[in-house]
Formats: structure tokens, sequence, C-alpha cells
């Protein structure tokens, strides 16, 4: 029988009187913060219960109650347990206001239904009063976890001896119960130097010191280095530690320590010390030397023995988890000394602040000098356990292991709401009492946190190995049971387990476990769009042929529209707040050259059914498509394919495609492309990406002038603007790539431009006074500059622009008299003779007015 399962079955025996005094000492540890005390269901020096309303009561700090009832009679279960209640809030029966009552207790040895509970709720719906229930089930894991003493005291199960030890006797002690899980105390202390600094100087001025932080963050081994260095400047003081072993302390306390001496006690994990409060006793008996007590505690708990201390004022240190340039700190150190920033990124990105991983992750990458060994640290994570299953050899038991994935999926499981936690539990065949024994165990090694309402595990990049080994690598839980049972309700879940496993295990080991299951899962669902695009969402990454099929089949039963006026705008459009689901699973094939080709193929498929789409795809091609650094590595790949297909089309006079390749040109024709993207701890960065002028960059650009020339007669005004697009201003010129690119522009000009038109002209002169101010020249530049000044041109060139600039609207009264003056002078200059006329060289004549005539000459 398990240790939980013998508390229940001691509760179920139990007389009344004993249970209550059971309960009585429980909600006093639980309930410290009280002004007053009375068991008026007790007869005071006998163990024997009587009639009175309520069993027990707490008077609090603000002058309300805590009621608290106590039933072991299972045969008037419900009934018994609402007549308690009601007499509880009969102010003839108890004397006290509904108003000053502030919570009632219910503690009782067996269990209810929710239905029953919710009737007791009801009895109170008109009042404020709080209804808090400690049934057979929730008050037994109490007893189990957090209260052994009273387990020992009143239900004669018995507990393990505790003692006090040197401090040398505890780090053998600690080492050895952690079989080398927990990080080991004789290692070299690193950082926190100013940490140290506050905690000498507090053990020096207080007697209660508190250190806080979350797990694995090495609050030991600060405590321990931090007491030594305090022992090493105070010659008085000797320490002690406690090493708990669930007995009572104070037989231990009497016997080490001396009143007449200085002493140090070290309390590790205070919080999961029962007799905590034998050692706040023991401080305050008479002694004539000083006691220093220092304890270490995880942050869920500071509440709570920070009560139980406030009258000492104590003084409370926290530390903070590792930080990323900590973790590289101790890598770049020796015996490590890896300096490449690169290995860095990676490391740190592995270990998650987890100094003990980041130090196997450098051995690793030292052993390999290769970073992309580090694609794949299943073998790592491997060994950081197996190497203590000889010495701790339930560790990876199936038990441990099912109950460890199945934490990491959920992030939490509420264990004490056996309702819900059983109901998962029987998915996966894991009986709960056994589910209990094992997170009581675990979180003894510092693998789970067990808080008082839920269990999870505190590091991520645990987590991530756990679900990776329960559920792909060893397969102790089902994954097609995980999917058919929870990702309609929890895909999100699946997103934040298998990506990281993907990422951190490699695709591989991961695809190969979880495609059966997966494929298994398509077939029934495919038909369901709405589930399937979610499904696909999270797995096309291992479903790509699958998500293609769907798209191509969802694209060919959509009808042909005509395509007329089709624009494609740059600003907000309705995908800024609403995003297509098939662009959306389409772009996901963007980030990477597989199926590349097909996604973009039937993206536009898409667009041309739904042309209304197309500005939405072409801002994903903006977000996911343009040159990054990644690129370089693989020859621009991505790029190449998608402009292959889009030229391809702009040659076959496609429509959507040649908008599709003018717009996109625009950006890709570019010499600096920025970028933003998500780090560690919730962080960004951004930076930009410069393309380097090498054979693929320069193959690319050719690719694109030649199209472009090829197809100016066919699409004059969007080629045009291409060039014109090319020749506007911008500080992120490459003058090695513009020296390339420019053969072809004077290419273009040569044979498409033409001096009649007057926007001809100005784009050529811009372009060619764009190319001197960046030092790029052309052996046509002059020739050019005389041929493209069309009469219009000239005739600009002889306007008395400062006359006409002296002419300031502001200077005349009634502005319609300057408008006919401007409209008289334009007409002069170039002899137009309709409004329509100036209407169409108003733009033209505005962008003139706009340069300095110096800069023509």
């Amino acid at each position: 029988m398990g240790r939980l399962q013998a508390i229940e079955s001691a509760l179920i025996s139990i007389s009344q009187s004993a249970f209550q005094e059971l309960c009585d000492s429980f909600l006093i540890l639980r309930n410290p913060n009280y002004s007053a005390f009375s068991r008026s269901g007790s007869q005071s020096g006998k163990q024997k219960t009587i009639k009175g309303t309520p069993d027990t009561f707490l008077l609090l700090p603000d002058g309300r109650y805590v009621f608290v009832e106590y039933s072991t009679n299972i045969s008037s279960g419900l009934n018994k347990l609402k007549s308690d209640v009601l007499k509880c809030i009969d102010t003839s029966k108890t004397g006290i206001p509904v108003n000053q009552i502030a919570e009632l207790i219910l503690c009782i040895n067996f269990n209810l239904k929710t239905s029953e509970v919710q009737s007791l709720k009801t009895l109170l719906a008109n009042t404020r009063i709080l209804l808090t229930l400690y049934t057979l089930d929730s008050l037994a894991i109490e007893l189990k976890l957090n209260h052994r003493d009273l387990v020992n005291e009143y239900l004669g199960l018995p507990i393990d001896t505790g003692q006090i030890v040197s401090i040398q006797k505890f780090i053998e002690e600690y080492n050895r119960a952690s079989g080398g899980i927990s990080t080991p105390l004789n290692n070299t202390f690193l950082h926190r130097e100013l940490e140290l600094k506050e905690f000498k100087k507090a053990v020096l001025n207080n007697d209660f010191i508190i250190l806080t932080g979350s797990p694995g963050i090495g609050k030991t081994k600060f405590a321990l280095e931090g007491i030594n260095e305090f022992l090493s400047e105070n010659l008085t003081f000797v320490a002690y530690c406690v090493s708990y072993k669930n007995h009572t302390l104070l037989e231990d306390l009497y016997q080490y320590f001396d009143s007449d001496k200085d002493y140090v006690l070290f309390v590790d994990d205070a919080n999961r010390i029962d007799a905590f409060s034998q050692i706040i006793g023991f401080y305050g008996t008479y002694r004539k030397g000083r006691l220093k007590i220092v304890i270490t505690i995880r942050d869920y708990a500071y509440q709570e023995i920070g009560i139980l201390c406030q009258q000492f004022s104590p003084k409370r240190i926290e530390l903070s988890k590792f930080v990323d340039d900590q973790i590289i700190d101790i890598i770049k150190a020796k015996p490590f000394e890896i300096i490449n920033s690169d290995y860095h990124k990676e490391i740190t990105r592995i270990a998650d602040g987890n100094p003990r991983i980041a130090i196997m992750t450098a051995l690793l990458a030292k052993a390999k000098q290769n970073i992309y060994a580090l694609s794949d640290v299943s073998d790592l994570f491997e060994n950081y356990f197996s190497t203590f299953v000889k010495d701790v050899g339930d560790i990876t038991t199936t038990l441990n292991m099912q109950s460890l994935g199945l934490i990491s999926f959920f992030y939490t499981i509420p264990y004490k709401n056996r309702e819900i936690t059983e109901a998962i539990l029987e998915n996966f065949g894991i009986n709960y009492f056994s589910f209990i024994d094992a997170i009581d165990r675990l979180d003894k090694l510092e693998l789970v946190e067990v808080q008082f309402e839920h269990v999870k595990i505190p590091e991520q990049n645990l987590s991530t190995y756990f679900f990776y080994k329960a559920f792909i690598q060893d397969g102790v839980l089902s994954f097609e049971t995980l999917l058919s049972k929870y990702f309609d309700s929890n895909y999100n879940r699946f997103k934040d387990c298998v990506i990281p496993a993907n990422n951190t295990f490699g695709p591989s080991k991961v695809m190969d476990k979880l495609l059966p299951a997966l494929q298994k899962h398509w077939k029934i669902i495919k038909t369901e769009e709405t589930r399937a695009f979610k499904f696909l969402f999270t797995f096309w990454f291992y479903l790509s042929g699958e998500a293609i099929e769907f798209i191509y089949n969802l694209i060919k039963s959509l009808p042909v529209v005509p395509i007329e006026n089709l624009k494609v705008d740059r600003g907000q459009n309705d995908f800024s707040h609403k995003k297509n689901d098939v662009i959306e699973l389409l772009s996901e094939f963007f980030t990477h050259s597989m199926n590349l080709y097909e996604a973009i193929e039937l993206a536009f498929d898409f667009s041309r059914k739904k042309p209304e789409f197309l500005p939405e795809l072409i801002h994903k091609i903006r977000e996911e498509l343009t040159f990054d650094r990644d690129d370089e590595i693989e020859g621009f790949n991505r790029q190449t394919i998608l402009f292959k297909f889009l030229i391809d089309g702009l040659n076959k006079k496609d429509s959507i495609l040649a908008i599709s390749f003018y717009e996109l040109s625009k950006l890709f024709l570019s010499f600096r492309f920025h970028h933003t993207k998500g780090g560690r701890n919730h962080s960004f960065y951004m930076y930009q990406y410069r393309i380097p002028n090498i054979f693929e960059i320069q193959e690319f650009r050719k690719n694109i002038w030649d199209a472009l020339e090829a197809n100016f007669e066919s699409f004059p005004e969007s080629s045009f603007k291409l060039l014109e697009s090319y020749a506007a201003v911008s500080p992120d010129v490459s003058k090695e790539i513009m020296k390339f690119d420019i053969q072809f522009i004077v290419s273009i000009i040569e044979s498409h431009l033409t001096p009649i038109s007057f926007e001809h002209c100005r784009y050529v002169q811009d372009q060619i006074r764009w190319c001197k101010k960046n030092s790029v020249s052309h052996p046509s530049f002059a020739t050019l500059k005389r041929k493209f000044t069309n009469p219009t041109y000239q005739i600009f060139l002889k306007i008395d622009w400062d006359r006409l600039r002296d002419k300031d609207v502001y200077e005349f009264d009634d502005y319609e008299k300057y408008e006919k003056l401007k409209e008289e002078e334009i007409r002069k200059s170039f002899q137009f003779d309709t409004p329509n006329e100036i209407d169409r060289f108003y733009e033209t004549f505005t962008y003139l007015k706009s340069v300095s005539k110096n800069e023509w000459n």
C-alpha cells in the first residue's frame, strides 16, 4: 500500500475526536494569522467531542470569524453537512451575525461529488462567506506532502529520524541523495559577488535570513558559500545544517547547540520541513550566545514561511536566475574556453539559465568542434540523466517518465482536483495515487515544483526534454491518444511542445516517431475544414504533402472569376487584422526551400481565384521571403525560386504574375533589408542585412533586368515605374552592385525610352544625377544627358524660376488671382490652351518647381 493510500485508510478509520484534534492542528498551521482560537465542539482535557456550533472557530485580526465543522459520519454524509452549514449561519445558535463570518471550513474524512459540493455552496449563495472543503482526498494529500509530523502523531504512521549535521556532512548527503541531478555543492562558486556581500552583512545584522528564488538557480550553493565566508570573518561562530528526515527536531537541536556559544543554523528548503515551528520555538528559548538562522525557500512558499518568521523581522535576499551573460562567462572560462559568439547563442538557448546543462553543452561543442552538433542534443539530455540511473534507479521508471511527460504537456496539473486530474490520468492508464506518489518523489529531486494547487516543471528546457522522452523517444505515453483527446482543446500546447522538441533534438528523430500518429489523425479530420487548418498550422512541417494536397483541392473547388483593374495597395489592408488561412498556411513553406515552388504556385493560383487576396500575398512574401543572412549560406535559393516563377509568368503575360513581378521587384532590387526577430525570454532584436556583391546576387538581379527589358513593350507603364523606383533617393546604396546594375539600365533606356516624353527625360536625368552622387559612372551618361532634353524640358530650363519663386502665394490677397497668374505663366511657357492640358501637366510642374535651377545647368 502506498503512503497516500495508507493515510487515507487511517483517516477513514479515525475516531471523531482524534479527527477533530488532527484537523485543529492542521488548520492552525495553515492559518497562523488569528487573534483567538476556540474548540467549542471538544471537551477540555478529554479526547471527546461535545455538541457545539461551530465545532471550532478562529477570530481573525479584522474581527471576523472562521467557523469550522468536522464530520466523520459518511452514512449521513451530505445531509449532516447541510445541517452544519445552516446552523453556522443561524445567528440564534452562534450568536454571531452572518456578515461577521469570513469563512466556513468543512473537514470530512470522505469524498463528495461535484453536485454535492455545489449544493453546499448554494446554501451560502446569499452571503459573502467563503466555503472551504477539506475532503478525504485533499486532506490526505496535504498531510502527505506538507505535514508529516501530524501523520505520525495522530495517525500513528512512522517517520524517519531527523538530525543536525556539519556543513561537510550536509554536502556529502546532499550530493549522494540527489544522485547528481541537483547542482553539486562542492563545485567552484561563480558570480553573485554583490549578493554575497549583501548576505554577509545581513547575517551580521539579522538573526533570520531568508534566501528565495526558483528551483535550480543555486540557493543552496549560495547559502553554503555565504556561511563559509561569514565564518571566516566571524571566528566565534560555528555552523550546522538541518538534514531533515521527517522527525521532530527539538531533541537534536538541544543536543548540538550550547546555549553559551554562537551558531549559524542552515535550513534548506524550509517550506518542506513540517517541524519548522520547532526551530522557531528553539530560537525563542533563553540563551547567552547568538543564533543566526539562514533559510532557503522557493518563491511560491515565501509568504507561508515569512509569516512564521515575521515577529523576528527576517531579512529577505532574492536570487535571480542566471542570465545569458553569466552563462557565457562560465563557458568562456577555463576549462571550456569557448569564445565563438555563435556557440554562445546556441548554448544559452539550450541551457535556458541552467548552468549544468550549459556546461554539458559546452563540453559537447568543444569535443565536436562543430556548431551543427548542437542542432541535436538528445544524447546530451540523455546523458544528463542516464549517468544517475545507477545511483537513483527510479528516476527513469515508466511511472516517473509518464508523470513528467504529462506535466510537461499540460504545463500545470491541478493535482488536488482529483476529478480533473484523474480524467487525464485515466486516458493514459495511470493510477491517481501512484501519480501523487510520483510527483512527491520528483519534487524532492527538484524535477517538478509542487505548489499548493498545481504541479509543474520549473525549467522550460527540462520540460521540452521530458515531453520528447515520454511521448516521442521512449513512447511511454501515447502521442496518438494525446492527439485524439486534447488537440482540439489544447492545440497551442502542441506547438509549445513539439516545435521546441523539433528544434532541440532534430526533425528526423521527432518526425520518425510522430508521423504515423499524425497521418492517422489527419485522415480522421481532413474533411472538416476548420479542424484541418488548425491541425496543419501546427504540423505542416511533418505533413507537407498532405498540406499541399489539401490546399490544392480547396483551390480547385473555387470558381474562376474575371480579373479587372487589379492593383496592389501598399497601404493598410483588411489582412492587417484578419488573415486568410490559405495564405497563412502556404506562407509557412516560405521559410524553407522544401516544397517552396509548389507553395508559391498554389498561393498565386489562389489569388487568381480570389484576386482580392493578392495584396495580402504580396505583403506575406515581403515579410517572409526577402534576403536574410541565412539565405547567403544556401546561395539565395528561396529568392531564386520565387523570381523564376514570377518571370516565367511574366513572359507568358499572366496578369497576376506580371503585377506581382513588378511590385516585388521594387523591393528585391534594394541593397539592404531590415529584419525584426524574436529572441529569448520575450525579447526581440533588429538588424540590417546588406546583400553581398557575389555571383548569386548578380545573377538574380540580371534575371530581373533581362525580364524587364524583354517585357517593356508589353507592360510599359509598370516597367517605367520600376525604373523610377530604382532611381529613388535612398541612403542604402551599394556602389558595387549599382555599378553592376547600371549596364542593364542604360540598355533599357536606350531601347525603350524616348526624349519625346517629358517623364522619360525627367527619369533619365534623375538616374544619372543619382549615379553620379554615388560615384557610379557609365560611358553613355553624357550622351543620354544631352539626348533626354526634349522641347518641354528646354522650355523648363528657360523659365524665370526666381521670378515665379518670388511671387509667393502669401504676397497675394486673393488666392484665386495667384492661381490665375500661375496658370497664365504655364500657358505662356508651354503654349497649353485648355484647362485639361494644364491639369495633366500640373503634377510635373510641381515637381519641376521643387528642383533648383542650378541643378540642371
